[in-house]
């Protein structure tokens, strides 16, 4: 763990769409917090000009304090709002927090459960980013499970009324857990699936809309 590096640029990790475009993102980051590698990913925790602490994946910026309502209020609240009096949601990945930190603010939602890849994701986040999550994991809604998301979905036999992908880019996996959610769907009736990125190629979107995703 390095915790001493301090006032540096730090460059994204080369994404294939974007060195195509000719295009690299820089960040001027006034600490680093933490870093360490995990069994699944490099993990590092910035303290970044203008969008303060954020999280950081194998070199990609994931999310910040400053910015992550946007993108998690949409990726939650969305499909929440366009369903009647929803009573479960599946979030796959969302190790962050921000996802169930919003699907905590409905109401009508009994059930909350989250598949997560890496338990060092949460862990950390609940440490270095808290405001993210806001206690939301220790809502007794709340069910944690840290476990491949592909392979839970196979698993999972009970109905959720939205399935929710909170994941790194749909380059990566956010398509592959979506084609097999299509070909092996845990419930026999229609669930809205949302996928919400920043960041990804015009063919990531075209497969998402022939795999019948709300986007």
């Amino acid at each position: 763990m390095a915790r001493d590096k301090k006032n540096f640029w730090f460059r994204e990790a080369d994404l294939p769409y974007w060195n195509k475009a000719g295009v690299r993102t820089e960040l001027f980051v006034k600490k680093q917090i933490h870093e360490e590698q995990s069994r699944h990913q490099h993990i590092q925790v910035f303290d970044i000009a203008l969008y303060g602490k954020s999280l950081v994946l194998d070199g990609i910026l994931q999310t910040t304090e400053a910015d992550e309502f946007a993108y998690h209020e949409m990726l939650v609240l969305m499909p929440l709002v366009l369903t009647v009096r929803p009573k479960k949601i599946l979030i796959v990945g969302g190790g962050d927090g921000g996802a169930v930190r919003q699907a905590v603010r409905v109401r009508s939602l009994k059930k909350i459960l989250m598949v997560e890849l890496s338990e060092r994701v949460v862990e950390i986040c609940k440490k270095y980013l808290p405001k993210l999550s806001q206690g939301a994991f220790n809502d007794p809604k709340v069910e944690l499970v840290i476990g491949d998301g592909m392979e839970w979905v196979k698993k999972f036999s009970q109905e959720f009324d939205v399935i929710v992908l909170d994941l790194t880019m749909p380059k990566m996996d956010g398509l592959a857990v979506l084609k097999n959610l299509r070909e092996n769907p845990p419930t026999k009736k229609w669930q809205p699936v949302i996928i919400v990125s920043a960041r990804g190629e015009l063919d990531d979107m075209k497969a998402g809309f022939s795999l019948e995703a709300d986007h």
